[in-house]
């Protein structure tokens, strides 16, 4: 365990003094993570969400939430247009391309919404992760990954059907969203709308993702509907609702698992050491309140230290604590939410 200190240690040292190389680095890992995040999006959508070969044998979409769901809703208006222009029931273009070129498009004044208001890195990153998502989704749709991407549709569908998608494409989704949060930038389209709403209201974002995506949701029902004619079958396209609204309900407290920055604790400390409410406040970016009590059994006086933190600076605060005072007891609750002013390290 020293070791592993020592050699932490070390390293710590030699970013201090290699400053762009750090900043190198830095980036190197944040690409690394946005990477991986598209890809497990495109993943999602083209395993779970809309699997090509379930379509093609008469099964059901189920409709995303942001940008991606209203590219899916804009294809199924572009189908209905389709079929009442050509006359052609089975009217059909490639969906690929035109859900890549879909996102993409619908993210560009996103992006600038981004930029103003957010950040400009935290919008740079953002449109390339948007980006990463049209190509992987093209990509996937290669004929040399159709059969890896066809057999695990086909075993998802198999076993437990549309709500086996809905779990899985909600996991992806969240996954996705909740990995892009944590390097500071985001999956895109509406993440960045609640992004910016929890940011300025204090509060988490998973709530404000499935609130927007209803209306989604329901636009995309409707429009599936028209495209069966108000059949049975579009019946039970409507039913597919209530599986889209598991996927919501998924992705949201996916993202909120993950994405800790908004998240709150309220840390309680019993000490002897008068000193540590100044220790931690010079420590940490937030304000402490101490009190004395007295041991109900010992009849000692202690101080009792209490600050609210966020959940990212949990063990930075404990470990404060104890390096301050290693018999000091420590209590770490979960907040729902706070008001006031409370600080929030702000996105670059």
């Amino acid at each position: 365990m020293q070791n592993r200190k020592t050699f932490r240690r070390k390293v710590d040292d030699w970013m201090a003094d290699h400053v762009f190389a750090k900043k190198g680095l830095d980036l190197a890992w944040i690409i690394l993570v946005l990477t991986a995040s598209s890809w497990i999006f495109a993943l999602g959508y083209k395993t779970f969400l809309n699997p090509t070969n379930i379509v093609e044998e008469g099964g059901f979409r189920l409709v995303s939430g942001g940008a991606s769901g209203i590219s899916q809703t804009v294809m199924e208006a572009i189908r209905l247009i389709g079929k009442g222009v050509t006359g052609d029931p089975n009217f059909s273009y490639n969906e690929d391309l035109a859900y890549s070129l879909l996102y993409f498009g619908i993210n560009i004044p996103v992006f600038f919404i981004a930029f103003f208001i957010i950040g400009k890195r935290f919008a740079l990153l953002t449109i390339y992760a948007v980006g990463m998502v049209s190509v992987f989704t093209n990509i996937m749709s290669l004929e040399v990954f159709k059969p890896f991407i066809d057999t695990l549709a086909s075993f998802s569908n198999d076993n437990g059907g549309l709500l086996t998608r809905a779990v899985f494409g909600g996991i992806c989704t969240g996954v996705s969203s909740g990995l892009a949060y944590r390097v500071d930038s985001s999956a895109g389209g509406i993440d960045v709308i609640a992004y910016a709403i929890a940011l300025k209201k204090n509060v988490l974002v998973g709530k404000y993702t499935i609130l927007i995506n209803i209306c989604i949701v329901v636009a995309f029902t409707l429009l599936s509907a028209a495209n069966d004619d108000f059949s049975i079958r579009a019946i039970m396209a409507v039913a597919c609702m209530l599986f889209s609204a598991i996927y919501m309900l998924v992705t949201g407290m996916v993202v909120n698992l993950i994405n800790l920055r908004n998240k709150k604790c309220e840390i309680e400390v019993v000490t002897d050491d008068e000193e540590l409410g100044s220790v931690l406040i010079a420590n940490l970016p937030h304000a402490a309140t101490v009190s004395k009590a007295q041991g109900a059994y010992s009849g000692k006086e202690h101080y009792v230290v209490v600050m609210v933190i966020s959940y990212y600076e949990v063990k930075q605060a404990v470990k404060i604590v104890r390096e301050a005072d290693p018999k000091a007891f420590i209590k770490v609750i979960d907040l729902g939410q706070v008001y006031g002013h409370f600080f929030l390290r702000p996105i670059r």
